[in-house]
């Protein structure tokens, strides 16, 4: 029987699919567009059709985003949208594949929670799934010390120490893409007067966001003036920007140096030796890299592509053991 052996990192924005034997699949938006049919949810599209679709604005049509800050918000929606993404790419097998999914996670879920995720596969006839939680997909490669992992997402934070028997500290703080966003939101309406969209906002963040003070670009954006509601042009300065963000990465270096604080007096060393790893798309933030490594005093690795953590955990398939060591399961067992 032929088998894919897969991980999935579906996350509140991106979710990105990897195969073993052939890398990237897929990285798309996780968002699933679905229509009520006699009482039952109907799958219409997902990902970039979904997207493309929302823009057309149809009548009856509902699209979800079903992972909200690490959680399944809406679990038959995430069912279904994982169900597309395995549509597309198993469609031109001859054989249905058997799936070995590795699914990435949150640390700080409970038990609940985790049950949510592994629901979302069982109800689609996948048994075979392995949650990991994001630190340690990070850290597939650690030996003999410990790693410093830090993954930005759009909705959640996590911050963790991993070292060969698996998170020795961690916590999950909702210091994200998202936060940064509202506060670019909010920043302009008082400063301007005036109203962006969300998306808006995401995109000034990811194009133009900073912490440097040196920058002294601008950004002319559409927006609604607050008094008249007409729409207006404003420009959006790096300053504008560094401004809006920077109390909320400072808040995220507090967490980062009390978990550093927490390390394993043993660890320690090999800690400040390897410095902060740092995941997520927010990790591509101009200066933010130089910004943490001033405040924390310890190097700061970047790794902004929306593809590394997948890719990082992709290497457990090498090496079983290791992970259900790090995941506290013992020696692999059949599933």
């Amino acid at each position: 029987m032929c088998k894919l052996e897969l991980i999935v990192d579906m996350g509140t924005a991106t979710t990105v699919i990897i195969e073993r034997k052939r890398g990237l699949l897929m990285s798309q938006p996780s968002l699933v567009a679905v229509l009520q049919k006699e009482g039952k949810p109907k799958l219409v599209a997902v990902g970039d059709e979904a997207l493309a679709l929302r823009k057309k604005k149809p009548q009856d049509v509902m699209f979800v985003y079903p992972i909200v800050g690490g959680v399944v918000a809406n679990r038959e929606a995430a069912s279904l949208m994982i169900k597309g993404f395995l549509t597309q790419i198993t469609q031109k097998m001859l054989i249905r594949p058997q799936l070995d999914v590795m699914q990435i996670v949150s640390c700080g879920l409970h038990t609940t929670d985790r049950r949510a995720w592994e629901e979302v596969y069982y109800q689609l006839g996948i048994k075979s799934v392995t949650l990991i939680e994001a630190p340690i997909a990070a850290a597939s490669h650690v030996v003999g010390g410990a790693d410093f992992v830090v993954i930005v997402g759009a909705g959640i934070t996590d911050i963790a120490i991993v070292g060969e028997s698996g998170i020795m500290a961690g916590c999950s703080i909702d210091i994200a893409a998202s936060k940064m966003d509202d506060a670019i939101i909010s920043y302009v309406y008082n400063k301007y007067n005036a109203s962006i969209t969300r998306a808006r906002a995401a995109d000034l963040r990811a194009k133009r966001g900073t912490l440097s003070e040196r920058d002294v670009s601008a950004t002319e954006v559409n927006a609604k003036d607050v008094l008249d509601g007409r729409m207006k042009k404003i420009e959006v300065t790096g300053e504008d920007l560094r401004l809006a963000i920077t109390p909320l990465v400072n808040t995220l270096c507090d967490a980062i140096w009390a978990m550093f604080r927490l390390c394993p007096e043993q660890m320690v060393e090999s800690v400040k030796h390897g410095g902060v790893k740092l995941y997520g798309g927010v990790a591509g933030l101009h200066y933010l890299d130089s910004y943490l490594s001033d405040k924390l005093k310890l190097s700061v690795e970047v790794h902004s592509s929306p593809e590394a953590l997948a890719e990082s955990a992709a290497l457990f398939f090498n090496d079983k053991d290791k992970l259900y060591k790090m995941l506290g399961l013992g020696k692999e067992v059949d599933r």
